[in-house]
């Protein structure tokens, strides 16, 4: 969002690159210098977030094997608003299970369940309309 405020055909931009993560982060360190992460580390850094979070926040594209929970929870995150918000969720939870072997297939229904019951206030803050489970279970 903060990428889109500064830079309106941001939006285009992530309209090209929605299903291929890693040629959107190329283009942004090509306009930008950096990517979304290194931005949104510096935003949280700038907001007073804790330095643990905005550390994360930075590393969360780095593709360390021995990866933290803490950081792949952050990583899986932005994958899975990603997905909600796209046109096509199927596509993007079938991509997501794709790119974290270790993600099982029942475990992200399960946790896709669990967010279903939790988020409904924060998406009715945000004016967001949530898919229902069932079409993410398509995937």
């Amino acid at each position: 969002m903060a990428l889109h405020e500064i830079a309106p055909p941001y939006a285009e931009m992530l309209g090209i690159y929605l299903h291929d993560h890693e040629a959107l982060c190329a283009q942004e360190k090509s306009l930008f210098g950096c990517d979304h992460a290194a931005i949104g580390a510096w935003l949280l850094k700038s907001l007073g977030i804790p330095e643990d979070l905005a550390i994360l926040v930075a590393q969360s594209h780095d593709g360390n094997e021995a990866i933290k929970t803490s950081l792949l929870c952050l990583q899986l995150s932005g994958s899975i608003a990603d997905a909600w918000l796209s046109p096509t969720p199927q596509k993007c939870f079938g991509e997501l299970v794709t790119h974290h072997p270790a993600l099982e297939p029942k475990l992200l229904a399960n946790l896709l369940d669990h967010l279903q019951t939790k988020l409904p206030p924060i998406a009715q803050l945000f004016n967001l309309i949530m898919p229902l489970c069932s079409t993410v279970r398509s995937y």
